[in-house]
C-alpha cells in the first residue's frame, strides 16, 4: 500500500475522474490550493510511485493510461459499487454452488454481514434477469447462461477503469486459463479465414470469447439461441475453429450451441479482407444501401447546417452501419474506449452523432446503445472538425512594400504554418486607402502603422523564426479573445431571470426535465412536446458532465427562441448513477442550429471549472449567478 497524503489522494480522486488532461490552474483551483502546492504534490506522488502516475504535458495533468495500478483498489477504501462487483464476480465465476460460510470466510464478512450484502445484489441482478437462490447454506446465481455471460462480460469491462489495463491483465479471473494463448489462438482463427478484427473492436472480442470459453471449460453451456445463427455463415465457421483450436489445449466438449454464441459475439466485428477493395465492397454493399446511408448523412448535416464533403469516408462509413445493423440485430454491441473523451471534449461532434444515431435507428428499424454512439462519432468527427474550422479562421491582413516579391514569399510561409487557423482575407501595398480593408482580426505588416482599435503586428519582409513566434503568438490571442466574446455573448443574450430556478423539492431527472420543459413552453419558446423530445434525448446518451451538472436538449432544434433554462438544487439532483446540482436546459431556434455549436461548447468550457462550478451552485439569485460565470473570464 502506498502512503499518501489525503491531498495527494484528492489529486489522484479528481484526476481519475476527467476524461482528458487537467490544466494546473484549473485542478489547482478546484482543490483550493496554490499552482506551486499542486507542482509539489504531484512531484511526490510521482517519486512515490514505483511508474510515474501522473502525466504532465503544456496541456495539464492526467493519469498516466499505462500504470499497472489497480488505483482504486491502491488508494481507496472499496464502496458499495464495488463491494458489490467484488461479490458478483466471485458468484459467477464460481465452478458451482457455495458454502454461505466458506464464503463469507473467503470475503472476510461475518455470515450475517454477507446475507445483508447479497440482499443489495438484487438490483443489479435483476437487469439481466437473474438472481441469487440459496438451499441448504448455500448460495449460487440462477438464471439463463446466455445472461451470466452477458452479466460477466460487463463486469470483467467495468473492471478495466480507469487506466484500461490490457486483456492480459485479467488473468486473475480465469485461473490457469492462459490468456495470451488464447488471443493469439482467436487471432489465428479469423485470420485463417481471411477476415479482418478492427483493433478498437478486438479487446472487448477477446475478453467476450475467453469468458465464453472458460465457462464451456467448468461445464456451463449455452442454452439454444433465440435467433439461430446461420450455421454455413463465415463467422460460424471461425467459431467452430477456434472451439476445435483450444480443445487440443483443454479437453473439452463442444455443443453446437456454445459454438453458436461465439459466431454470436463475431457477427458484426469482423470483415472479409475482401470488403477493403472497391470491387469486393460493391459486390457486397448494394448501390441502394450506400445511398441509403448517404441520405442519412447529408440530412444529418444539412440540420446542423454544416457543409461537409462526406465523399471521402462515405464508403468506411456504409460498411461500418452495415456491421453496425448486424450487431444490433443480435444486441451484440461494442464500446469504444476514448467515447467518454469525445463527450466531453468534442461535446457538438458527440451530440451530431446522437441526432446521426436517430435517424438511423428510424431508417433500419433498430437500436443504437450510447456505447456505440463514440464510433459514430469517430467516423464523421474529422469531417465537422474541418467544417467547422472555415467559420473559425482568424482574418488576416498582410500590408507590405511591393519588393522583391517579398508579399509572396511571406504568404507561402504563412499558408505553410496556419492554413488550418487563419484566412489570408487580402494583401496591400502600402498605406491601406479606407476602412473597409481593415474588417479583419489581425493586420501583419512589413510597414510600421498604427491604426485604432486594430491588432496590427510589425513583421520583417523575410518572414525569420522571431515572426514566425510573434505571428503564433498573435493568432493566439485572436482565437482566445474569440472564445471570450462568444462566451460573453453567451451570456447576454441566452439567459434570463425569469428563466432562473432555485429548488430542493426537485430531485430527479426526470422531473427535472419535465419541471424545466414546462418553465420554457409556458415562457412561450417551444411547443409542448419540446418536454418528449429532450426525454428522448437524454435516452440516447446522458447530457451529464463530469458527473457535476447536465445540459439536456431536444433532439429537435426547432424553438422559436434559443434560451437556457436553469435549476440549482444545493441538496443534489439524482441524474442516472450521478449527484448533481446544477442542470441547465437549452432550447435552440432554428436559425441557429449552426450557433448550437458554438453555444454547447461554450458553456461547456465555462462550467469545465469545477471550482466554478461549486460557486454557482452557492449562488443565491439570477444576479449572482450570472456574476459568477463572467467571473475568471479573461
Amino acid at each position: 500500500m502506498y502512503a499518501f497524503s489525503d491531498r495527494q489522494k484528492k489529486i489522484i480522486r479528481y484526476l481519475m475522474q476527467m476524461p482528458a488532461f487537467v490544466k494546473g490552474k484549473v485542478l489547482a483551483d478546484a482543490l483550493h490550493i496554490s499552482l506551486r502546492t499542486l507542482q509539489y504534490e504531484i512531484t511526490a506522488i510521482n517519486q512515490i510511485f514505483h511508474d510515474k502516475l501522473i502525466l504532465s504535458t503544456n496541456q495539464g495533468y492526467m493519469i498516466n493510461a499505462d500504470t499497472d495500478a489497480d488505483l482504486h483498489a491502491l488508494f481507496f477504501l472499496p464502496d458499495q459499487k464495488n463491494e458489490q462487483h467484488a461479490l458478483l464476480k466471485q458468484l459467477l465465476l464460481a465452478q458451482d454452488e457455495i458454502s454461505i460460510d466458506d464464503f463469507a470466510e473467503r470475503c472476510y464478512l461475518s455470515t450475517s454481514t454477507l446475507l445483508s450484502h447479497l440482499k443489495q445484489l438484487h438490483a443489479p441482478l435483476a437487469a439481466y434477469q437473474l438472481h441469487v437462490k440459496r438451499k441448504h447454506n448455500h448460495i449460487w446465481i440462477d438464471g439463463s447462461e446466455y445472461d451470466k455471460r452477458k452479466l460477466i462480460n460487463h463486469l470483467l469491462r467495468e473492471e478495466a477503469k480507469p487506466g484500461q489495463p490490457s486483456f492480459e491483465k485479467l488473468t486473475s479471473d480465469f485461473g490457469d486459463m492462459n490468456l495470451l494463448r488464447c488471443k493469439q489462438m482467436i487471432e489465428a482463427s479469423i485470420e485463417r479465414y481471411h477476415c479482418h478484427l478492427e483493433t478498437s473492436y478486438a479487446g472487448a472480442l477477446f475478453l467476450n470469447i475467453a469468458v465464453a470459453l472458460f465457462r464451456i471449460r467448468n461445464k456451463h453451456y449455452m442454452e439454444a439461441l433465440a435467433d439461430p445463427i446461420d450455421r454455413s455463415s463465415i463467422e460460424y465457421q471461425i467459431a467452430r475453429d477456434i472451439c476445435e483450436q483450444y480443445a487440443q489445449h483443454y479437453p473439452i466438449h463442444i455443443y453446437p450451441e456454445d459454438v453458436a454464441y461465439i459466431a454470436l459475439l463475431l457477427i458484426g466485428q469482423i470483415k472479409p479482407y475482401i470488403l477493403f477493395s472497391e470491387e469486393g465492397a460493391s459486390s457486397m454493399i448494394s448501390a441502394a444501401f450506400k445511398e441509403q446511408v448517404r441520405a442519412i448523412l447529408h440530412r444529418t448535416f444539412q440540420y446542423y447546417m454544416l457543409h461537409i464533403d462526406y465523399a471521402s469516408f462515405l464508403s468506411n462509413f456504409t460498411l461500418h452501419v452495415d456491421a453496425l445493423i448486424k450487431r444490433a440485430k443480435y444486441h451484440q454491441y461494442v464500446s469504444n474506449a476514448t467515447t467518454e473523451t469525445i463527450k466531453f471534449s468534442c461535446p457538438f461532434i458527440y451530440d451530431v452523432a446522437v441526432y446521426l444515431a436517430k435517424e438511423l435507428e428510424e431508417a433500419f428499424a433498430i437500436t443504437i446503445p450510447e456505447e456505440e454512439i463514440g464510433f459514430l462519432s469517430i467516423h464523421i468527427g474529422f469531417g465537422i472538425e474541418s467544417s467547422t474550422k472555415e467559420h473559425n479562421r482568424v482574418r488576416v491582413l498582410l500590408i507590405c512594400e511591393d519588393y522583391h516579391q517579398s508579399a509572396q514569399t511571406i504568404i507561402k510561409y504563412l499558408k505553410k504554418d496556419y492554413a488550418d487557423v487563419i484566412e489570408i482575407s487580402n494583401v496591400i501595398f502600402g498605406v491601406p486607402a479606407n476602412n473597409d480593408e481593415l474588417d479583419v482580426d489581425l493586420i501583419l505588416s512589413t510597414i510600421p502603422l498604427h491604426i485604432l482599435h486594430k491588432r496590427v503586428l510589425l513583421i520583417s519582409p523575410f518572414y525569420t523564426d522571431m515572426d514566425r513566434s510573434m505571428i503564433e503568438e498573435a493568432i493566439s490571442a485572436c482565437l482566445k479573445e474569440r472564445k471570450i466574446e462568444q462566451e460573453h455573448d453567451l451570456l447576454t443574450r441566452y439567459f434570463d431571470e425569469r428563466l432562473f430556478f432555485h429548488r430542493t423539492d426537485l430531485t430527479e431527472k426526470e422531473e427535472v426535465i419535465r419541471f424545466l420543459g414546462q418553465q420554457i413552453v409556458s415562457f412561450g419558446i417551444a411547443q409542448p412536446e419540446f418536454i418528449d423530445s429532450v426525454l428522448k434525448r437524454e435516452e440516447m446518451s446522458s447530457t451529464c458532465f463530469f458527473e457535476t451538472f447536465a445540459i439536456p436538449h431536444a433532439m429537435e432544434l426547432n424553438a422559436k427562441k434559443t434560451m437556457f433554462c436553469v435549476l440549482i438544487n444545493e441538496n443534489g439532483i439524482h441524474w442516472n448513477q450521478h449527484q448533481i446540482k446544477i442542470v441547465l436546459m437549452i432550447a435552440v431556434k432554428q436559425q441557429d442550429r449552426l450557433e448550437f455549436m458554438k453555444i454547447y461548447n461554450s458553456i461547456i468550457h465555462v462550467l469545465w471549472n469545477q471550482s466554478k462550478v461549486a460557486k454557482l451552485i452557492q449562488a443565491q439569485d439570477y444576479q449572482d449567478f450570472i456574476k459568477c460565470l463572467k467571473a475568471d473570464m479573461r
